[in-house]
């Protein structure tokens, strides 16, 4: 069955929990996009159901296709995928435990997207329990965007300066590390007590990004904070909170080198790279995961629909991502064929969304 436009948006709309937050108005903008010819095809992902607990259950219903709550392991990486919710709202935090070949070698706190685009938190600790905690997370707390490489893929240690120190001897969430695999290049630890602004550490010219990435974190009681990664290797931390605990976590990236492929931005959104440097909304496929990277505009953009999702990329069920919109939590939500971009206050979207280190597998 072939559905306009029109009924593709209003599908999308009825299947996000935040569209009654900022009125999203149907666009004009037609929703074909090319597909990535070169991308390749899905590489295998073997997915295991996560056997919920403490009045956990999926999220996924006939109106939000969230998936089924898992995680798989490929090529050292563990993925998660899917949604959570706890109708019983037990004030439980804890939803499910990893068997002992897939848990972190180090505890993870991650920045997680909860209901009503307000700030989440993930923790996955070296026990395998994995907790979500935020004010809105017992209505909808995502497991989309999540993932982190096993011991299998080795670490090397960042040398911090202007203050900042290993966070590691407290919270055993690892020190700031950076890691290479397949292309892909994944940070890691945790530290605090540096000065605001200033360089926590240089990454080596192997481990940079080809433009300044702004990227969401876990700060200090689960507030969120910004991470700048910049093309000539310097890492910078900041929020109200980002001196007194900052965490590396969830942050991926293809190597500089990598070829991506342009979204076809709509609606007045528009690249935010001329300003920021950023590059343009892009992504690539890389051994079936797909990556995000760029940052948008969209100061005359009417609603958060920015970009057709091409079909060489489209996931099989939501996925949600939270991400930096100009120093504030945003989400932005990739369905199965429209990119919509939303924030408590949708002017913060409108004015700054960054999309770097949003990755999902294609299988998700």
């Amino acid at each position: 069955m072939n559905l306009s436009s029109s009924s593709l948006r209003s599908l999308a709309r009825l299947s996000l929990p935040l569209a009654t937050a900022f009125g999203l108005l149907a666009g004009s903008a037609a929703l074909a996009g090319p597909a990535l010819a070169s991308a390749a095809g899905p590489a295998a992902f073997t997915w295991h159901t996560f056997k919920l607990i403490n009045g956990w259950q999926s999220a996924s219903s006939p109106q939000l296709v969230t998936g089924t709550p898992g995680w798989a392991l490929h090529d050292g990486v563990i993925y998660l995928k899917g949604a959570v919710k706890n109708p019983a709202q037990t004030g439980e935090e804890g939803i499910a435990t990893l068997p002992a070949y897939a848990r972190p070698a180090r505890n993870l706190y991650i920045a997680d997207y909860d209901q009503a685009a307000t700030a989440g938190a993930l923790e996955i600790s070296t026990s395998g329990s994995i907790d979500v905690f935020g004010s809105n997370s017992e209505n909808f707390a995502s497991l989309g965007n999540i993932s982190y490489p096993l011991g299998s893929i080795t670490p090397h240690k960042l040398t911090l300066k202007n203050g900042w120190a290993s966070e590691n001897a407290d919270y055993s969430s690892g020190n700031p590390a950076y890691s290479i695999s397949g292309g892909i290049v994944y940070l890691s630890g945790s530290m605090a007590h540096g000065k605001p602004g200033w360089a926590a550490a240089v990454l080596p010219k192997a481990a940079r990004p080809a433009h300044v990435m702004y990227v969401l974190v876990y700060t200090f009681g689960g507030d969120s904070g910004l991470i700048t990664i910049y093309p000539n290797g310097k890492i910078i931390a900041s929020g109200a909170d980002a001196t007194s605990y900052t965490s590396l976590a969830n942050i991926s990236y293809p190597v500089a080198s990598t070829k991506w492929h342009a979204f076809t931005l709509i609606d007045n959104w528009k690249s935010a790279d001329p300003t920021y440097h950023t590059g343009a909304p892009s992504y690539v496929v890389i051994n079936g995961v797909v990556y995000v990277g760029g940052a948008m505009t969209g100061t005359k953009a009417p609603n958060g629909f920015w970009t057709p999702i091409p079909t060489a990329v489209q996931p099989p069920a939501q996925v949600f991502a939270e991400v930096d919109m100009g120093g504030a939590p945003g989400e932005v939500d990739f369905a199965e064929s429209d990119g919509l971009a939303s924030s408590a206050s949708f002017a913060n979207a409108k004015k700054f969304t960054s999309l770097a280190s949003i990755a999902y597998p294609l299988s998700a």
